[in-house]
């Protein structure tokens, strides 16, 4: 049987996991959000942020317990969980709407200003076409 210092470690580990994954579903989402992608690649999508959160937690558990599954465990990450989406989670979706529009606006900016040179030339196609 682990001993207390070990079994507080454990817990502390998972409740710090429980938060990052609650704070990587939120940037998923936010992501998702401001892409809005085709249904199949929502799908490949959530499969790859599962497969992700499940490595997080094997190495969080390598990391504190040596993959002793024990009840402090389970205990940990759900609090931790709860935690985020209770405390962080409403702070960090006004964070992210924030950034997502930021971004959105760089890349319209950039793609205007890439794309300038280009539409003078088919304009300028177009009138030496007329002028014919």
């Amino acid at each position: 049987m682990p001993s207390l210092n070990e079994q507080i470690h454990g817990f502390l580990v998972l409740f710090l996991c429980g938060c990052a994954l609650g704070l990587l579903f939120d940037l998923y989402q936010g992501v998702l959000r401001a892409v809005r992608p085709r249904r199949w690649m929502i799908t490949i999508g959530d499969v790859l942020f599962w497969v992700g959160a499940t490595a997080l937690i094997v190495g969080a558990l390598l990391f504190s317990s040596r993959v002793e599954l024990r009840g402090y465990v389970f205990m940990g990450l759900i609090s931790g969980t709860l935690f985020y989406f209770w405390g962080a989670s409403p702070l960090v979706h006004v964070g992210v709407g924030r950034l997502t529009s930021v971004v959105i606006r760089a890349a319209n900016t950039v793609g205007r200003a890439a794309s300038k040179p280009f539409r003078w030339a088919w304009r300028g196609k177009d009138f030496l076409r007329r002028a014919r």
